[in-house]
């Protein structure tokens, strides 16, 4: 059965969001100079892509979201400059897109979608990333579905591997439990670092890649 995302956000049936942006984000050291395209799809009400340009202040960071409410409500948190907010369904995105972002921060739109539609978006993902460029974010393994069976909808880790392997443009860099992540989330949640594949190294990989490092290393 087909969600309505619009009542859902209307009537703050939304325990998904927690009103602050995913707690994995605080581990990425700003970019000030890093002049990308940032792609935040099922953004909702923007807390993750509010939060992105502030690390990439001189990113433009898009979210996009198939509910116009969520955008709405969205559009009142005063987001910073660089934030575009877009009403899109993300398996309608048009040529425009294509080869045109740089990093996707994934965190509640691939456990919206039905898990049929799951080869579709890496379709779309495939599209729309740059070669080299960098998709990033919070898997479902384990959490409560709905009556229904979902949404959300939990990803074996298996099931990803497989959709996200090398022959169908993908590389897989770091897989695991997220950490951190939101209280009550502990162990539900994949944390997946992936990039389109090239023949060449997107600079920004080892950057993404080391901010765990470099953080046990900080700790005292």
């Amino acid at each position: 059965m087909t969600t309505d995302w619009d009542s859902r956000y209307r009537e703050a049936d939304t325990p998904w969001d927690k009103a602050v942006q995913h707690p994995y984000l605080q581990r990425f050291r700003p970019r000030s100079g890093e002049r990308i395209r940032v792609l935040v799809p099922g953004c909702g009400r923007g807390h993750d892509a509010a939060a992105l340009a502030r690390i990439f202040p001189a990113a433009e960071v898009i979210g996009i979201d198939i509910s116009e409410a969520a955008l709405e409500q969205a559009a009142l948190l005063q987001q910073p400059k660089n934030v575009t907010l877009r009403h899109a369904d993300i398996f309608q995105l048009g040529d425009e897109w294509n080869d045109s972002i740089d990093f996707v921060w994934e965190h509640t739109c691939f456990c919206a979608i039905e898990p049929a539609q799951r080869i579709a978006y890496r379709e779309v993902m495939r599209r729309v990333v740059k070669r080299g460029g960098l998709l990033i974010g919070a898997f479902f393994l384990t959490m409560e579905e709905s009556e229904n069976g979902g949404p959300p909808f939990n990803t074996p880790p298996e099931e990803f591997t497989e959709i996200f392997d090398a022959s169908n443009g993908f590389r897989i860099h770091k897989k695991g439990l997220m950490n951190p992540t939101f209280h009550g989330r502990e162990g539900e949640e994949w944390l997946v670092m992936m990039s389109r594949r090239s023949d060449w190294n997107h600079e920004l990989l080892d950057w993404y890649l080391s901010p765990t490092v470099r953080s046990r290393r900080a700790s005292p």
